[in-house]
């Protein structure tokens, strides 16, 4: 009897490429792309690029690409599809942006002159001490100074790994109130060390004092949009790190703790997503970190 196939079984005869390599992209099965390339019969460029259209969680676009044409007739490749995604999320200062800085260094000494109280926000991706460079006590003196440095009412959206999740937050809790916890979503998740594929990254928002939010109302769900590294458009002033956040997701942490004019502060600025923010937010910047721009 010959085979039949299905659109629950078949995953190549019946599917176009961009439907295959769609597919193969939002595969949560622990395959490599070349394994993907091989169960999908798909180039791993067609995979990268289908990866970037799924990480700017456009439904309407990923809609198009998958039938291969918008509703009004125009065709769409999967090509093409990546190219309006990238398009879409790409950040460029806006006309008369605020000025921003990148210092070299440790926080703790280069921001030293950052005056008492002077500080809107703190947004930051703070990293994993054992990997960073920085001593297992950073996460205190990150409470320490960031309750120095914010006004009162200011407030740090500090992301962080689930797994140092209870030292941050002792580390912030010394020194400041708590507020909410966000999630900072990635839509192609990510492998972690305990057998999980994880969807999210938690985000702790601490404030030196009473909280005082935006006169906007806001999500707890930060929508990444470009945390696949491999997609993440590349130029020569910013390049990225093997965990590089997008623009797109810190700048909705940036707009739930700060206003329009605030200084915010990145102290691991790392390939500076916050500061590309800010700069089409209308927030002032300044940022440091050990290794920018490697």
């Amino acid at each position: 009897m010959r085979d039949i196939c299905t659109p629950r079984s078949c995953r190549v005869h019946c599917r176009s490429e961009a439907e295959r390599a769609l597919d193969a992209a939002g595969d949560t099965d622990q395959h490599t792309d070349s394994e993907r390339h091989e169960l999908y019969d798909v180039s791993t460029r067609s995979i990268r690029d289908a990866r970037v259209i799924l990480a700017h969680a456009d439904m309407a676009l990923i809609a198009a690409v998958r039938r291969g044409e918008w509703p009004d007739g125009r065709r769409v490749s999967l090509r093409e599809g990546a190219k309006q995604a990238r398009a879409a999320q790409r950040v460029d200062p806006a006309p008369g942006a605020p000025a921003g800085e990148v210092r070299i260094g440790d926080f703790r000494t280069v921001l030293a002159d950052v005056p008492s109280g002077s500080v809107g926000a703190i947004v930051t991706d703070v990293p994993w001490p054992p990997c960073a460079g920085y001593e297992p006590g950073l996460y205190d003196d990150l409470g320490k100074h960031a309750a120095r440095l914010l006004r009162p009412g200011g407030a740090i959206a500090a992301l962080v790994g689930q797994r140092y999740l209870p030292e941050l937050a002792a580390g912030l809790a010394a020194h400041l109130d708590y507020v909410w916890t966000m999630a900072y979503v990635t839509p192609n998740g990510r492998h972690d060390n305990e057998h999980l594929f994880s969807w999210f990254y938690p985000v702790l928002i601490y404030c030196n004092g009473s909280f005082r939010p935006p006169l906007v109302w806001g999500s707890d769900l930060a929508r990444a949009g470009w945390d696949v590294i491999d997609a993440l458009p590349r130029d020569a002033a910013y390049a990225q790190h093997d965990y590089a956040k997008s623009p797109a997701g810190m700048g909705a942490l940036v707009e739930r703790v700060s206003s329009r004019g605030d200084l915010v502060i990145d102290p691991f600025a790392g390939s500076n997503p916050v500061g590309r923010a800010c700069a089409t937010l209308g927030r002032r910047f300044l940022g440091c970190d050990l290794y920018p721009r490697r």
